[in-house]
């Protein structure tokens, strides 16, 4: 006698292997634990990047950020009137691969739906050098703040940008651009603002720390034997990273020449003198923040 079909016993289930359920099982287990090492790895990045550990000439790193990034000429927006020798280097046929400069626009021009006016650029320069009108808007300051927050880059010149048109008693970057700038008016031993006490001198330009902006390049000019440079600067406090000073040839006394303030994601370049006098640290500025 046979046992009927019906009665047989069913065979065991055959338990998970390594190579079945078993791994699809320890995989999903293990996932949840890979979030937070990939989370901080992110964070990590974003510091080590705010800070110049890597930036766009790390090795590796540099190019695929250049590949993501590098879609042509970036468009930059000229706000005021740079000198002479900045326009020069800014229509110069080898920043037009790197930038699209407009035609400089007034503050004033742009104080109406200055939101959307910025939304199209990339990097903004504030240069009221040669112009004896250094205000800005309420409107035009809080729309670069917020150009450059969501990841905008933006240069200033000098005392550019340091005075409201609707409140002339007010003075400094903290009424116009909020918390952006890497430096800061101060006083001086006269007690006269900062911004207001403009100094001329014949000096030289020395590199604080490694930095992009100032890539194989110690001092400006590059020779003792070279004469100094006429300069134009002003007695500021630093709140930013300083990449290089100035020193005055006759006095000794010593002033922040390039400074910079990193946002999570946008930046800021202060150049306390006419950045139109050492081209090529303007364009490595360009590349930079390109």
């Amino acid at each position: 006698m046979y046992p009927e079909e019906d009665n047989l016993e069913a065979p065991a289930s055959m338990p998970e292997s390594s190579s079945g359920g078993g791994f699809k099982f320890k995989l999903s287990k293990n996932y949840g634990g890979l979030i937070p090492i990939i989370l901080i790895l992110i964070i990590a990045f974003f510091i080590a990047f705010k800070f110049g550990v890597i930036n766009n000439q790390t090795p590796i790193i540099g190019p695929l950020l250049g590949q993501i990034g590098d879609s042509g000429p970036a468009k930059m927006l000229v706000i005021g009137q740079p000198s002479v020798y900045a326009m020069q280097i800014l229509n110069d046929q080898e920043v037009r691969q790197i930038v699209e400069v407009s035609r400089p626009m007034n503050s004033e021009n742009l104080s109406r739906n200055p939101e959307e006016a910025l939304a199209e650029y990339r990097i903004i320069m504030i240069d009221q050098s040669t112009q004896s009108d250094k205000t800005i808007s309420r409107t035009l300051g809080e729309a670069i703040q917020k150009f450059v927050n969501a990841g905008g880059r933006l240069i200033v010149v000098g005392n550019s940008a340091t005075k409201r048109p609707d409140d002339i008693s007010v003075l400094g970057w903290q009424a116009t651009l909020g918390d952006l700038m890497p430096v800061s008016c101060g006083a001086t031993i006269t007690s006269e603002s900062g911004c207001l006490q403009k100094i001329a001198s014949m000096s030289r330009i020395y590199r604080t720390v490694k930095h992009p902006i100032l890539q194989g390049i110690d001092s400006i000019p590059a020779l003792p034997s070279q004469p100094p440079l006429s300069l134009e600067t002003f007695d500021l406090s630093v709140n930013g990273r300083e990449i290089a000073y100035i020193e005055n040839q006759v006095t000794k006394s010593t002033y922040p020449a390039i400074v910079e303030k990193a946002r999570v994601i946008g930046k800021v370049i202060y150049f306390n003198y006419d950045p139109g006098m050492t081209k090529e640290a303007l364009i490595n500025t360009l590349k930079y923040l390109k």
